[in-house]
């Protein structure tokens, strides 16, 4: 079922344009947004829409207003247009890609509702929409992310992972694969015997795009040690190797 929402447009969380959490101090607030505003600023080549966007992030932190009530589009007036909102739970994939929702709310006919590819977590998606019956709809859908099974995100999109490695590949070194939101895998060596190895892939995280923002995070991977259940006599062994010269305290 096909429907208009070519006009739906991506209302981030302030937090996320300035790339800092909500619960920043107001000191690391001031310092995020000088810092975003001298790099984007119009007049030392910057881009002025970027610009404007991350001034007005900065105040609404600061100095927040209460939203507008009722509204008016492409000449029609409130009466011409149902408001409605709610809320979608994107996986990471979804959420990168983008997809198309069934959407169904009572009173109105089901729709497909499309999630533009890149689509920030905890954001609005506000905008127009037009049935194929004619009624049109103004859209406030709040948007959040899945837990996922390998990833975490933080507010800078960064994506982090775990991967496992034998205490042989540890003190031997190895090779190990990932695999990214985009179905890319790539192969990562792991250097031996490096304690609370984090090893980072610069601009392979998630990828968020708006029409006036786009910030790619970096992709993490911590290493981690699984300890082999070992005999009483392998113990022994053990305890004989280490007597005899320095280890590494832990892993």
């Amino acid at each position: 079922m096909a429907t208009n929402n070519r006009n739906i447009k991506i209302i981030m969380n302030p937090y996320q344009i300035l790339g800092i959490s909500t619960n920043a101090s107001e000191d690391e607030v001031k310092k995020a947004y000088r810092k975003l505003a001298a790099k984007h600023h119009p007049d030392k080549g910057g881009d002025a829409e970027q610009f404007k966007k991350i001034k007005a992030a900065y105040e609404q932190i600061t100095n927040p207003k209460p939203e507008p009530q009722g509204f008016g589009f492409g000449g029609f007036n409130f009466h011409d247009i149902f408001p409605i909102s709610f809320g979608l739970v994107l996986t990471l994939e979804e959420a990168y890609s983008g997809c198309i929702k069934k959407i169904n709310v009572p009173g109105i006919e089901p729709f497909d509702f499309k999630i533009p590819a890149g689509c920030p977590g905890d954001s609005t998606l506000s905008g127009h929409i037009q049935l194929p019956s004619g009624k049109r709809l103004f859209v406030n859908c709040q948007t959040s992310f899945k837990k996922h099974d390998i990833f975490t995100i933080d507010e800078h999109f960064n994506l982090t992972c775990e991967k496992e490695i034998s205490l042989l590949e540890y003190y031997e070194g190895t090779k190990i694969h990932i695999t990214d939101l985009q179905g890319k895998t790539y192969s990562v060596s792991v250097v031996p015997n490096k304690h609370n190895q984090i090893i980072r892939l610069p601009k392979k995280g998630y990828k968020m795009q708006d029409r006036m923002i786009q910030k790619t995070g970096d992709l993490f991977i911590k290493i981690k040690v699984k300890l082999p259940e070992l005999s009483e006599e392998q113990i022994s062994e053990l305890k004989t190797i280490l007597i005899k010269g320095p280890i590494n305290e832990s892993l």
